[in-house]
């Protein structure tokens, strides 16, 4: 049975498998930043899309309940507060017991792909998600991006040491 309502491939065994990670899947501890799920958030925006489940370290449900309510909502609103432009997601929680019998939640934050536009961290950084890994940008790949999103015209760019000798 999933455990989101969004993305029904998330079931306890998925999410718990090892090499699941992939180009729409990561899972991190709960004691990521707000600033590092942002990364995350963008890489996805900048690619194909994808889920993050927050609340997973090791293979095992950890929760992030014990994160308290502030670094809860940070991570809630991180596609606002660390992205440029704003990304919006959907986010949601899944409940869950733990061996000690207490109640805890995963943090689900399902990221639509943005085929219009480059998105950025509020550092400035851009970046992708390749296969597994959410890759940062190099300004060259920066620019093909935005060429191929069509944030940016590859006509309009000037080119240096140009001169009318160079025109015909």
């Amino acid at each position: 049975m999933s455990l989101s309502a969004i993305n029904s491939q998330l079931t306890e065994s998925f999410l718990l498998s090892p090499g699941v990670e992939g180009q729409y899947f990561e899972r991190k501890s709960a004691k990521i930043t707000a600033s590092q799920v942002a990364e995350i958030v963008v890489g996805l925006a900048n690619a194909d899309g994808g889920s993050i489940a927050i609340g997973i370290k090791d293979r095992q449900f950890e929760g992030i309940n014990s994160q308290g309510a502030v670094k809860i909502n940070d991570f809630l609103q991180c596609g606002v507060d660390h992205c440029r432009p704003p990304i919006m997601f959907q986010s949601e929680f899944a409940e869950f017991v733990k061996p000690d019998g207490s109640q805890d939640r995963i943090l689900f934050l399902h990221v639509e792909a943005d085929k219009n536009r480059v998105h950025e961290t509020s550092a400035g950084d851009v970046f992708l998600r390749v296969g597994d890994e959410t890759k940062k940008l190099r300004f060259e790949q920066r620019q093909d991006l935005e060429y191929d999103r069509g944030s940016r015209l590859y006509e309009d760019d000037l080119v240096d040491a140009c001169t009318l000798d160079d025109l015909d």
